[in-house]
Formats: structure tokens, sequence, C-alpha cells
């Protein structure tokens, strides 16, 4: 939902006046982290930084190939924080191998037209 400049300012006055923030966004039924970022905007651009949109960027095959690299040559961990722990997201991690027990697939369009099969792989860990 896209807010106003004069309903994210009339929210960001009420913070400066001392209203909780956590409690605005309950009433008001807004993400804390999003009337933050308006709050810590407002505070350093005032009004200008309340109009500005916060872009999505999606990095390209070509920049995540750079950020591996360097990553890689600086010898720098892209081990992340997760939900399930630390070490979860490894990028020096093995990768499980895909394992088929099926056979692979022939070409019987000749023999069989009605019937496809498309056999799934067997993941293990």
């Amino acid at each position: 939902m896209k807010h106003t400049l004069e309903e994210k300012r009339d929210i960001v006055r009420q913070i400066k006046r001392g209203r909780p923030l956590s409690s605005l966004c309950k009433t008001l039924h807004l993400d804390r982290h999003m009337v933050r970022n308006w709050l810590l905007r407002y505070e350093k651009y005032r009004d200008q930084g309340l109009r500005i949109r916060t872009p999505k960027y999606h990095f390209n095959t070509q920049e995540k190939e750079r950020i591996i690299w360097e990553h890689t040559k600086k010898r720098i961990s892209l081990n992340l924080p997760s939900r399930e722990g630390p070490g979860v997201c490894d990028a020096r991690a093995k990768l499980p191998q895909i394992k088929s027990n099926h056979p692979k697939p022939t070409d019987t369009s000749s023999q069989n037209s009605n019937k496809t099969s498309h056999p799934l792989p067997h993941f293990s860990p």
C-alpha cells in the first residue's frame, strides 16, 4: 500500500512528539521497519526523504559473479546468519548429489504415444 507524503509526515511527527513507534505501528497496522525507515530518512533529508521510494534492486548475473569473485579472492566468508542458526548458509558447503533411481527415459514416442513418463530425481542428503 502506498502512503501519501502527508500520511508519512503525520506519522513521523507523532513519533517525534514522543509517541512510541511500536504502539503507533500496531494501532495503524504498519510495518515498524518501514516506519523506522521513514523516520531515519526524514531526520536526514526532511520532507524530501519521505518522497523518496526505496528502490528494490536486483543483481544481474555479472554483478553476482563479481561479488562471489571478490569474496573468494579476499577469502571472506559468505556465512550468513539465518533463522536455523549460524553456519547454515556456508558458500563452501558441498551441495547434495542428485541421484536418480529411475531408468533414463528412452524415445518411446512411436510405441506409446499416449503415455509419457517423466521420472523425478531422488534427492539424498
